[in-house]
């Protein structure tokens, strides 16, 4: 049985593409963050140039903590890729080839044989050298790309490529040998509270920051609310486990990982469409949907109607609603949800009109100010809504466009129920409205 570090973990970045800004380096947080999750600790993080020596001094110097280590990057194709060859010559072993990397190779080199024959030898030694590791470790699979992670036992050390599509990839197995060679040291929970400030969290809890107590909090802000960190010593899990209640009972209809996704599995579900008619969010809303493979199945489409002449020609927003009101008001809201989804042929569907600014406000709609429609045709009921983000333009659109997936979660998916969601802090800004 693997001896068991109570110690930590200890991270090298390995690259030198990150120490010298070419890229942002978002491996350490998917890392600490998965490793705060299980209650490990993460006694270091380094970040280190593509260097031999540096290399080699910081790994014989991680090996004498007696930690659990985690690498990555260094595992590619190219001359600069030393980390294979620098375990090698630490523990005095040879490298050797990964069978299984070796067969997905040579496909591709066949494949690139036929159709651009001259020049593959150099081509073909670059492939092969991401298939190498050293003879006393075991190859971690990675279907996300060519090199494999690297596990060795006799070291408690993992080794992984430094893409961070290749890293998720791999992480369910790397995980699997951290978890069975290190102790949990603390209790964690990470929430994410959308909607709701931090000052108002804190005060709901009735927590001062500055009292001393055995679980610490934490926060992080997200696009609209904040993601909440627990963190306490493993002896204190009644009053853990209390705080947890409290959190739960007090923000469950915040409390969700990505209402995003949980509104894209409601449509499925459900078998409903959805479309989107945007102005101050510029698309924003579709995107984030877009950005979820297989989307496509609930969402037709949606508008970008920026100028009037869209709302009014391609929307079908009344010109003397827009004369009336203004483009930024509950009506003009309302007449694009209703102009969207007669053109869309959605299910549901939402539109947005606002001042993302910094110019264009005034004193009845300072910058900031949005409305929000939702037109729900399988019931014939609308909702209009109201809400004020004074963050600038790009917080601006992060925030309302979250805001009004949060609030189709809560009303569809959380509550299922139009009194009870009315009721609630974020189903206050919104009226149901009166239709033919």
């Amino acid at each position: 049985m693997a001896q068991v570090y109570n110690q930590g973990v200890r991270v090298l970045i390995i690259g030198s593409e990150v120490t010298q800004g070419f890229i942002f380096d978002t491996n350490t947080q998917f890392i600490c963050a998965a490793l705060f999750e299980i209650g490990v600790e993460v006694k270091e993080i380094r970040v280190i140039p593509d260097d031999k020596p540096t290399i080699v001094s910081a790994l014989r110097e991680f090996l004498s903590k007696g930690d659990f280590i985690l690498t990555t990057g260094g595992l590619g194709p190219t001359d600069d890729d030393l980390t294979v060859d620098i375990l090698c010559e630490i523990m005095g072993v040879q490298a050797v080839f990964v069978k299984d990397c070796e067969k997905r190779v040579k496909v591709i080199i066949d494949k690139y044989a036929k159709e651009a024959p001259e020049g593959m030898g150099l081509f073909e030694k670059r492939l092969y050298r991401q298939c190498r590791m050293p003879e006393n470790a075991v190859a971690l699979p990675n279907r996300a790309g060519l090199a494999p992670g690297i596990y060795i036992d006799d070291y408690k050390m993992v080794s992984l490529p430094g893409f961070p599509l290749e890293i998720r990839d791999i992480w369910p197995h790397a995980l699997e040998k951290i978890r069975q060679n290190t102790a949990s040291s603390f209790l964690s929970k990470t929430f994410n509270v959308w909607g709701v400030m931090e000052s108002i969290l804190y005060e709901s809890l009735k927590i001062s920051k500055e009292a001393p107590r055995k679980v610490i909090m934490g926060n992080h802000s997200l696009a609209w609310g904040n993601q909440l960190f627990l963190r306490s010593p493993v002896e204190n899990k009644a009053e853990f486990d209390d705080l947890v209640g409290q959190i739960q009972s007090r923000f469950g209809a915040n409390i969700i990982d990505n209402p995003i996704l949980s509104w894209i599995d409601y449509l499925k579900k459900n078998r409903c469409t959805f479309g989107a008619i945007e102005s101050c969010t510029g698309g924003y809303a579709a995107k984030l949907l877009t950005d979820v493979p297989g989307v496509s199945d609930v969402f037709p489409g949606g508008v970008v109607s920026y100028d009037n002449r869209i709302k009014e020609n391609i929307v079908g927003v009344p010109a003397k609603t827009l004369e009336t009101f203004g483009a930024v008001s509950r009506q003009t809201a309302l007449a694009m949800a209703l102009g969207g989804a007669q053109k869309i042929g959605a299910d549901i569907t939402i539109s947005i009109t606002g001042i993302a600014g910094p110019t264009g406000g005034g004193p009845d709609k300072p910058v900031g100010t949005v409305f929000f429609g939702i037109y729900d045709k399988r019931q014939n009921v609308a909702y209009t809504g109201h809400g004020y983000f004074p963050f600038g333009r790009e917080r601006f659109r992060n925030a309302v466009v979250h805001f009004i997936y949060l609030t189709l979660y809560q009303r569809y998916v959380y509550f299922n129920d139009e009194a009870r969601w009315l009721e609630t802090a974020q189903g206050q800004n919104f009226q149901k409205e009166i239709l033919p």
